[in-house]
């Protein structure tokens, strides 16, 4: 491990929720967060006042090797030569130009430069769209978030909307758009997914479930013992029904818990599903049949196959593997 931790790397296309998840990780690992896209901002901002070419290579290049950027207060201030610009970089004019002058190779270099050694003693979470592929090839924990274009778009004209700017949610869309077919097609370090990255598809999750997934991923790396009681405990004080701490490509593991007197009906899927009950007692139908639930029982849902609990005496707490079958994976 390096001298103050891990470097954990999340790339991902705008608008995914990597920024807003990784300042949660950061906070909670005692990390320090590094908004690398905000960077890249600082230095369009810069472009844009200083009316140097977005599409000039060599003058971005000379403007970034004499610009100070700077992150504070754990990644949530940015500082352009001095001055905080934190709010001023998230227009849709500086997203804009970032994406242009992102595209550049010599700008990349000065900032990957920056990049790595703001990381080099680890303890830090970095975003962006080559953290993983190209910053830190050999960071301990690499993450791809990504979500559905019209969701990351609605994200994105929410906050817009919070910071007072006006703009119909098609153009955002749009906009959204044409900045993923920019970053998957740009010549130098293009986004793209690391072979041994761990894929979090956000679509359907909210933010906190999105650091959850997250730590539980750093938690595997490090080796950290699961306390499977505890994380029962801490899933029904939330009020939440499911608790993810381990996905792969191929499987997630996660406690489900169902209370007594509800009924718990799920329509076919992809997956076929394995259930290990830790405590509680119901019964469970799969198809025609019905079977007891209690603890330390185990029970095998193929996929596509009805199924729900019901009859459920007393809180049930299950321990619960995905996994795409054969065929299914894509629907």
């Amino acid at each position: 491990m390096r001298p103050r931790g891990f470097v954990v790397a999340i790339d991902g296309p705008s608008g995914a929720g990597k920024s807003t998840a990784g300042r949660e990780v950061a906070e909670r690992l005692g990390y320090t967060y590094v908004d690398t896209g905000a960077m890249y901002r600082a230095l369009a901002l810069k472009a844009l006042r200083e009316e140097v070419p977005l599409d000039s290579e060599s003058a971005l290049a000379e403007l970034s090797r004499a610009t100070g950027i700077e992150l504070r207060d754990g990644g949530r201030q940015v500082f352009l030569d001095g001055t905080e610009v934190t709010g001023e970089i998230r227009s849709r004019e500086v997203s804009a130009a970032a994406s242009r002058v992102s595209v550049h190779p010599q700008v990349r270099r000065d900032m990957v430069g920056r990049q790595r050694e703001l990381g080099r003693d680890g303890g830090v979470v970095l975003d962006g769209r080559d953290i993983g592929t190209v910053v830190f090839p050999d960071a301990e924990v690499k993450l791809y978030v990504d979500a559905d274009p019209a969701r990351r778009a609605r994200r994105r004209h929410a906050e817009l909307e919070r910071a007072g700017a006006c703009a119909s949610l098609d153009a955002v869309e749009r906009e959204v758009r044409e900045r993923d077919h920019n970053d998957l097609h740009r010549r130098d370090s293009p986004l793209a997914r690391a072979a041994d990255a761990v894929v979090l598809d956000t679509t359907s999750l909210d933010p906190e479930e999105v650091v959850e997934r997250m730590l539980a991923v750093v938690a595997a790396r490090a080796g950290t013992p699961l306390h499977l009681p505890g994380l029962a405990a801490g899933l029904g004080a939330s009020g939440r029904r499911y608790l993810e701490f381990l996905r792969v490509p191929s499987m997630s593991l996660g406690i489900y818990r169902l209370p007594a007197g509800g009924v718990d009906e799920q329509s076919p899927h992809g997956e076929d599903e394995a259930y290990y009950t830790l405590s509680g007692r119901g019964r469970l139908r799969v198809g025609a049949a019905d079977h007891p639930v209690e603890p330390g029982s185990v029970h095998f849902v193929a996929a596509r196959a009805e199924h729900r609990f019901h009859s459920i005496e007393e809180d049930l707490v299950l321990l619960v593997f995905f996994a795409p079958a054969e065929g299914t994976a894509a629907l």
